[in-house]
């Protein structure tokens, strides 16, 4: 098949749905199909990738990318050639899926896949999950109601990772099918022996955003720093300038000497962190699925998240955790737990999950929604 990905902007710093695209595209050409990634040229600092432009370029796994300029580089993110170039060569490919929601290249792709009767599945990424409709929530009901709405009843599936985000979409009331595919995760490098910090750690690593729980993840450190000898690294890219406030809060705690800042941390560096840390700690308010979580078990990390986290349901029927409501006392509890078995007495529970998400087995899955798609298709054609 030939496979048209289209999404907003692919930079690293845009965190899961641009890190899955470029995986998911990998692993479909694996399997012999002809896959392209459309996205814009934007970084979510408000710069450009210093990339060549509405030209097809070749990437390493197989798959190939097209970058278009991106006219806004604030929301909605408007790119007129990301639209045109949708529009006037969608026919080339045989289905499309669309990654995200609220944004105007997916929303006027969507619109140019229409026009082209091209089918296609759309991953929400968690956008339409309770807590991600809350936020601007005014905007993004006239958004959803005027736009995303129309483009979704038109989609021939949504495509959604967890059962969490599946009730989450049922309860909106659109018409299209919601298929429930589990996303795969790259398997990351073995860690290094060699510790990246001195002392024993818990790491939170994702994205420095309001969302993930941060003033939790301190205000629950502080109480168990009182009785464990043990640091908290918080890493990650900053959103919006909340690192400060994390800070500050930290400060307030009187937890200085406690807390590391490491930043955005890659490839082995992340892998180390990951593997010498003492367990991981995800407490966000909403995370449709966790990337970061396979990433952690898979490194033998105990995940300590949120029921929030959409993959607190793997936590849970492995053991490769704990799960724990997004209460100060339930995730020292919980932590204080972990601390005591330490996380060998989790390494069985850790490799079971990890081997739940692999790409081979998501790209088997969602080629045969392509397929159904595709078949569909030709169908209404006749």
């Amino acid at each position: 098949m030939r496979i048209l990905q289209l999404i907003a902007g692919v930079a690293d710093d845009w965190g899961g749905p641009s890190k899955v695209v470029h995986e998911l595209s990998a692993a479909l050409a694996a399997r012999g199909h002809e896959v392209e990634i459309v996205a814009t040229d934007n970084t979510p600092t408000g710069g450009r990738l210093d990339v060549a432009r509405g030209v097809t370029l070749r990437q390493p796994g197989g798959y190939a990318v097209r970058y278009h300029r991106a006219d806004l580089l604030r929301p909605p993110y408007v790119s007129v050639s990301h639209a045109l170039d949708v529009l006037l060569r969608a026919r080339r490919f045989h289905v499309a899926h669309v990654h995200g929601l609220f944004n105007a290249p997916v929303t006027a792709a969507q619109l140019a896949l229409r026009l082209r009767r091209l089918p296609y599945v759309v991953r929400a990424c968690g956008m339409l999950d309770p807590y991600s409709l809350a936020q601007r929530g005014r905007v993004k009901s006239l958004y959803l109601d005027l736009l995303e709405r129309p483009n979704l009843n038109a989609a021939a599936r949504i495509h959604v990772s967890t059962r969490f985000e599946a009730e989450a979409v049922a309860a909106l009331g659109l018409r299209t099918p919601v298929a429930v595919i589990p996303q795969g995760v790259a398997t990351p490098p073995p860690a290094p022996p060699a510790r990246p910090h001195p002392r024993p750690y818990l790491l939170f690593l994702s994205r420095v955003a309001k969302k993930k729980g941060l003033a939790l993840l301190v205000d629950a450190f502080a109480a168990l720093a009182e009785r464990h000898d043990v640091d908290l690294v918080i890493a990650g890219p900053d959103e919006y300038g909340h690192r400060a406030e994390v800070e500050a809060r930290v400060a307030a705690r009187g937890l200085g000497g406690r807390v590391v800042f490491p930043g955005m941390v890659r490839g082995v560096e992340k892998a180390a962190w990951f593997g010498h840390a003492e367990a991981f700690v995800l407490p966000s308010d909403d995370e449709n699925f966790g990337v970061v979580v396979v990433e952690a078990v898979a490194l033998g990390a105990p995940a300590v998240v949120s029921d929030r986290v959409g993959l607190s349901d793997a936590v849970s029927e492995t053991g490769a955790g704990a799960v724990v409501p997004r209460d100060v006392g339930a995730l020292v509890a919980a932590l204080d737990r972990v601390l005591a078995r330490g996380r060998g007495a989790y390494a069985e529970a850790c490799a079971a999950m990890a081997g739940r998400f692999t790409w081979a087995h998501a790209a088997a899955e969602i080629e045969a929604l392509y397929a159904e798609v595709v078949a569909e298709g030709s169908r209404r054609a006749r």
